[in-house]
């Protein structure tokens, strides 16, 4: 019996029972976002939220990889409250692609009524047999109140949103929702902490000194981005290199150059790097594994270069 099936029944269930349950996830986007579930993307004015969301529309409507992550080919809806028509069409020609699997509304095509508008998206995505479906602006959509930030507005805001996980429980698809950050808290969304609380995935864009955006997902499930570089690939917005991976990479290189032909402790090369210890040892045993370093055990031993670096 599938979970679904048996929660229907309002009788609490028995550990055997829950054990012998399919749980099973289904995934829109591998290990990011669950079919069935929501997610929220959040980011500063101008950040390039729209544009990353129709990369990973355009990207799940091929059956490329979204973010880096496995994807089948499946239609998608995209409910644009805010871009003009030809700010999406620039954008596609940019990219070159078809779009093909993708369908588009635009806020003139949203009914009026407030109300009414979780019934159509959700008959819409069945009518369409919609995958994913990607609201653009949660705010103008639902028309949220952006000052409803206390704790005495938390439960209306969860009223709004539990309008969306009524959608995507009765299709059993994905709904991805983009939403403005704080402006004091670039990783916070704007409102309510109820926004945050109902989604399975939330995703937050941030921006360095140099303009430089990165990605960071927290997940009820599946496997977060920890801020990950955004970069531009042909007009479509990609995930690059992980900080954490960037920086690894950044401590092997220096601990190569460091390298000599006699032996030095794992101390002396984080002292010559200006680098901790332990990131340190990590790199010189990922130097080891590559063959660029050579371990000397003994009292004088430790990491020298690898006579074939050396050629």
């Amino acid at each position: 019996m599938s979970a679904l099936d048996r929660l229907r029944n309002p009788d609490p269930l028995t550990t055997a029972e829950l054990l012998s349950l399919d749980t099973r996830v289904a995934w829109t986007v591998y290990r990011l976002l669950k079919a069935g579930g929501t997610s929220l993307w959040i980011a500063p004015p101008k950040a390039g939220k729209s544009t990353l969301m129709r990369s990973v529309a355009l990207d799940k409507a091929a059956g490329r990889r979204v973010l880096g992550r496995e994807a089948t080919a499946g239609n998608v809806l995209v409910v644009s409250m805010e871009d003009e028509p030809d700010d999406v069409t620039e954008h596609l020609r940019e990219t070159g692609d078809a779009g093909e699997g993708i369908f588009w509304a635009f806020r003139e095509q949203v009914p009026s009524d407030v109300s009414r508008r979780p019934e159509w998206l959700s008959e819409n995505m069945r009518k369409l047999e919609i995958d994913l479906a990607v609201v653009d602006t949660l705010m103008k959509f639902l028309r949220l109140d952006p000052q409803a930030d206390d704790s005495s507005r938390y439960e209306e805001m969860l009223k709004y949103m539990e309008q969306l996980e009524n959608v995507t429980r009765s299709t059993a698809r994905h709904v991805a929702a983009v939403h403005h950050s704080n402006k004091s808290d670039p990783t916070s969304a704007l409102g309510s902490q109820a926004l945050k609380a109902a989604v399975n995935c939330y995703a937050f864009i941030e921006r360095d000194t140099e303009g430089q955006r990165f990605l960071t997902t927290e997940q009820r499930g599946g496997d977060p981005f920890h801020r990950v570089e955004l970069v531009q690939d042909g007009g479509l917005i990609r995930a690059g290199a992980s900080m954490t991976k960037k920086a690894a990479s950044e401590i092997e290189q220096a601990a190569a150059r460091a390298l000599s032909a006699e032996p030095q402790s794992v101390e002396t090369i984080a002292k010559l790097i200006r680098k901790a210890k332990k990131p340190t040892g990590v790199a010189l045993r990922a130097l080891l594994k590559d063959g660029l370093a050579v371990h000397v055990t003994g009292p004088n031993g430790g990491y020298c270069l690898s006579p074939e670096a050396t050629r």
